[in-house]
């Protein structure tokens, strides 16, 4: 009894998504699946966007520390290429930890 009852309801399933394709109706689920999609779509961008911030801040931030240092010690450019360097090595360890959060 429980077999028909469940074939029943398998063909019911199958009679619905058949004609829900056809008319173009949107099913609960996939409407649910296609939000889920857009949502992480949003995210990445979101992502994209903060890491890309981060990296060009990072290099702007060491670099005018080191511009400060050299006219403090009067050193010029040593400690504005210091701090290039260390800008791009922490923006770029920043660019790998947010990769990896994807």
């Amino acid at each position: 009894m429980m077999d028909e009852e469940d074939k029943k309801f398998k063909d019911l399933d199958e009679k619905i998504e058949k004609l829900s394709e056809e008319s173009g109706i949107e099913l609960e689920h996939e409407r649910q699946a296609r939000l889920e999609r857009e949502s992480r779509k949003v995210d990445v961008a979101k992502s994209g966007i903060g890491a890309g911030f981060e990296f060009a801040a990072a290099v702007i931030i060491c670099m005018l520390v080191g511009v400060w240092a050299d006219r403090q010690f009067d050193m010029a450019p040593l400690w504005m290429l210091i701090g290039m360097f260390l800008g791009i090595t922490v923006a770029f360890y920043n660019l790998y930890r947010a990769s990896q959060n994807l």
